[in-house]
């Protein structure tokens, strides 16, 4: 949930900061809405946690990625109109996500090694 509101305020600020307004600065945002929801439903429905996680994290991996190709030094060149706000919102959102990820990966691990030691108890 800290993170989808990280990746709203992030995407508000890209947004209204630099005086030309784009609407893909918005991109963290609707991303963070996204994590952030699910964040709470995860909370309230625990059946649900392990799916929401999941959409969670395909949503970070896509967020990672389209930001990545944002500041990549090639995209650069072709944006002649690229402004500070715009490099160090891309930049906090690489971070957020990937901070997101980090955990997520590790919880899916956890999980699974917590599965795997179950099983092994019932077998025996």
């Amino acid at each position: 949930m800290l993170v989808g509101i990280g990746l709203m305020l992030v995407g508000a600020a890209a947004y209204a900061l630099p005086d030309v307004h784009h609407w893909y600065a918005l991109f963290p945002a609707f991303a963070g809405i996204a994590i952030g929801s699910a964040g709470f439903v995860a909370r309230a429905q625990d059946g649900m946690r392990r799916s929401l996680m999941v959409l969670c994290a395909v949503v970070a991996i896509a967020v990672f990625v389209y930001t990545a190709v944002r500041v990549a030094p090639d995209s650069w060149a072709a944006k002649r109109t690229y402004n500070h706000s715009q490099l160090i919102s891309d930049i906090d959102s690489l971070g957020l996500t990937a901070v997101y990820l980090f955990f997520a990966i590790r919880s899916f691990l956890l999980s699974r090694e917590e599965e795997e030691k179950k099983k092994e108890k019932v077998a025996k």
